[in-house]
């Protein structure tokens, strides 16, 4: 009996041992199965171009796009932007969330295929994709990038500034030099009605800037060393002409004053005095100008001057302007009340005055009402 026992309890143990080594084989037999599947899954996975590109988009980061980038940045101008801030503009355009691929089918063959990288519906660049031969169990041929690259020339900008012909513009710290200016000299709108005369009057001119991306910030100094903020796109004038001294201005408002004055009173001829009227106006004139023409052929139409008086009630300098080269630039308002038939009537008139220094001072040179 105690036999029996001992022997059902090895044909246990042989049963288990069997069932663990079955188990074992199993086990291996389903881990060699399951590797030769997974690397058939693998190597066709690495077959798919889709795949390879899905891993390529993966990998543009910021330093991949710099990479891309490097040869378009060498070529701006680092004179009004630095590489760093070229490269900063463009990591910040290219969003990587934003890129897309599709295959361009009429340049692709068996063994080369081209792919279109586009952002938001634009084209960015292209890569091609070879098979790369390896030995492969299952006979596939991984698709590899054997080319890449990446148009930024979208995002190249060009800027302009015009300033006075005796201001500087500076970029990045630099001071942009005659190479670039438009070579076109852009009339003052306030002297346009005294170009065609002989006077050397100033013209302003335009910096144009290209070949740099994003934006950039343009400091302008005027001939005083001051630096000067303008408004993005407008040319204000006013600023340009504000460059006259405290004296100047005086002197400037004297002779106006003293002009106009005379100017006025030999007009209406209420006095019928004409000559002397003449003379009065023409000692704030400058001599054989145009102005001294009109003046002297305005003479005899004094003769039929209706008016029985003209007071000035008041004359402003509303501003002006150093031209350079003994010429300045005035713009003023003054008021009359004229006495007529029908009683007195006031006016304003605004007027530009070109005045001159001469021998004997300052005087007027050229004259125009607005």
């Amino acid at each position: 009996m105690a036999k029996r026992k001992k022997n059902k309890r090895g044909s246990a143990h042989t049963f288990a041992l069997g069932m663990l080594l079955y188990a074992l084989i199993f086990a291996a037999i389903g881990a060699v199965g399951l590797r030769f599947f997974w690397s058939f899954i693998d190597e066709y996975e690495k077959s798919r171009p889709n795949t390879a590109m899905e891993q390529y988009v993966q990998t543009l980061d910021k330093e991949h796009i710099k990479s891309l980038a490097s040869g378009f940045v060498s070529s701006l101008d680092h004179n009004v932007q630095t590489e760093e801030e070229s490269y900063a503009c463009i990591l910040d355009a290219v969003n990587i969330e934003d890129l897309s691929y599709a295959k361009k089918s009429a340049e692709s063959t068996e063994d080369s295929l081209v792919y279109i990288i586009t952002m938001d519906g634009s084209k960015l660049g292209r890569v091609i994709l070879t098979k790369q031969e390896v030995d492969s169990t299952f006979s596939f041929s991984p698709w590899v990038v054997s080319q890449e690259e990446m148009d930024f020339s979208w995002l190249l900008s060009e800027k302009d500034v015009t300033v006075p012909e005796s201001w500087t513009v500076s970029c990045n710290g630099n001071v942009l030099d005659s190479s670039y200016l438009t070579g076109e000299k852009t009339p003052y709108a306030m002297l346009e009605e005294f170009y065609d005369d002989d006077f050397a009057l100033p013209y302003m001119e335009t910096y144009h800037v290209d070949n740099f991306v994003g934006d950039i910030t343009f400091t302008l100094t005027n001939e005083a060393g001051e630096i000067v903020e303008l408004a993005e796109g407008v040319i204000d004038e006013q600023l340009f002409t504000d460059n006259c001294t405290q004296q100047e201005k005086a002197d400037i408002k004297t002779i106006s004053d003293n002009f106009i004055t005379n100017y006025v009173l030999f007009m209406s001829s209420a006095n019928g005095f004409i000559w002397s009227n003449y003379s009065a106006v023409m000692q704030y004139v400058v001599p054989d100008s145009d102005l001294a023409l009109r003046i002297a052929e305005a003479v005899e139409g004094q003769t039929y001057a209706s008016s029985r008086g003209d007071d000035i009630v008041s004359i402003t300098l509303n501003g002006c302007m150093d031209l350079n080269g003994g010429n300045y630039y005035a713009d003023v308002t003054y008021v009359v009340d004229t006495t007529g038939q029908k009683g007195v009537v006031q006016t304003t008139t605004n007027l530009k005055l070109i005045i001159s220094q001469t021998d004997n001072g300052l005087k007027v040179a050229a004259i125009a009402s607005y």
